[in-house]
């Protein structure tokens, strides 16, 4: 046989070799591509449930708000209304902990976290109109992410709420070191 023919039988052999080895490279890499697009998919469908759980469970809070009993002692219905509260809150934080957005579960975990450290207070009015704007501001949050949109900064009020609680754990600790010292003091 002439060196022309094997020269050319082997040419097209590595042609079709290397056509092979595009071609499962080119199935592999969109077999990937495709499994990426639907993982995040499935995430953007999770994402929208959780963040659809979280906003009714808000929109419960700001609701429960304006229900409030006039007599929030033990026989007024005071407690049961705040078992309510709490339990919306904890559905909307664990519809909260499926949401992807790190900034976005810290900023209504405080929110949430204000509305449940003042469940206590005696000033009902003062709690549930604080309860309202915590809902509202939450679902803001939540709906600017759902928006693609950046988060909206904290209102005043909120900000206000923060330092509010942030000096009371401040006078809390304060207090504790006090009581430890006085302990230690009657020991000796």
């Amino acid at each position: 046989m002439d060196a022309s023919v094997w020269i050319a039988a082997l040419s097209g052999l590595v042609g079709t070799g290397i056509g092979a080895g595009a071609s499962v490279w080119a199935t592999i890499a969109t077999q990937r591509h495709q499994a990426k697009t639907a993982r995040d998919q499935r995430q953007g469908e999770l994402t929208n449930v959780a963040a659809e759980a979280l906003l009714t469970e808000l929109f419960s809070i700001q609701q429960k708000s304006h229900d409030a009993p006039d007599d929030m002692g033990p026989g007024g219905g005071g407690i049961e209304w705040h078992r309510e509260l709490r339990r919306h809150a904890e559905r909307a934080e664990s519809a909260l902990l499926r949401m992807p957005a790190a900034e976005l579960r810290q900023r209504v975990k405080e929110t949430l976290g204000m509305a449940a450290d003042w469940a206590s207070y005696t000033d009902i009015m003062w709690f549930t109109d604080w309860i309202e704007h915590l809902a509202r501001e939450s679902q803001e949050l939540v709906g600017a992410y759902l928006r693609e949109e950046a988060l909206p900064p904290r209102s005043d009020k909120v900000a206000q709420g923060l330092r509010m609680k942030h000096e009371a754990l401040l006078r809390t600790q304060r207090f504790r070191d006090l009581h430890i010292q006085a302990q230690a003091e009657l020991q000796e």
